[in-house]
């Protein structure tokens, strides 16, 4: 499964470099800018957190599901989702706090168990919300410094609910986790 989300993943970054320099010309509703930085530092992050971490059961965990949120974003961009399907732009920051949350989650697990339930809602709620913001400023700095023109950030309600569903995403993911342990620790009994 590693190998395949690996193959998944440079056929990704390969199609959006060929879009990003011209060689291929697929128009899409923002930039190939900003989906291969998005699907770079997704891989890069996860190779670097959970391939260096030893742990091979996380990675075949994180790698298929960080693939799933990049191709959505791009089928959102390449078949123009994102301007057509009005939730759609909303839906992927739900799955996307949602997959950092739960990543985040799988990565610091056993840190968090020393923690309340409580604690560990917030904690990584916490990290996925700033992961979420670094990724509007991102938007930003792409649009400010790449573009010289606001085409991927969008104005300040669209931001705002952005980080809103981010934050909606990673509660429902921890929420999940907090019962399951729950109820896992009631049958343990």
């Amino acid at each position: 499964m590693i190998f395949i989300a690996r193959i998944v993943f440079a056929i990704v970054i390969l199609f959006e470099l060929l879009n990003g320099f011209g060689v291929l010309r697929v128009p899409l509703d923002f930039s190939w800018f900003g989906l291969i930085i998005t699907s770079g530092v997704a891989w890069a992050s996860i190779e670097l957190l959970f391939g260096k971490a030893g742990n091979e059961k996380k990675l075949r965990i994180a790698l298929p599901i960080a693939v799933m949120a990049v191709l959505l974003d791009m089928a959102g961009d390449v078949f123009r989702l994102y301007s057509r399907i009005i939730w759609y732009d909303r839906a992927l920051h739900v799955i996307g706090g949602a997959v950092v949350a739960y990543l985040v989650y799988v990565l610091a697990e056993r840190a968090l168990s020393v923690l309340r339930p409580s604690m560990q809602v917030w904690f990584v709620v916490g990290v996925t919300s700033l992961l979420g913001t670094a990724y509007e400023v991102e938007e930003w700095l792409e649009d400010a410094w790449v573009h010289g023109k606001m085409l991927r950030l969008g104005n300040g309600p669209d931001v705002a609910d952005d980080m809103l569903m981010n934050i909606i995403g990673a509660g429902i993911v921890m929420a999940s986790i907090v019962l399951y342990e729950a109820r896992k620790k009631k049958h343990e009994k």
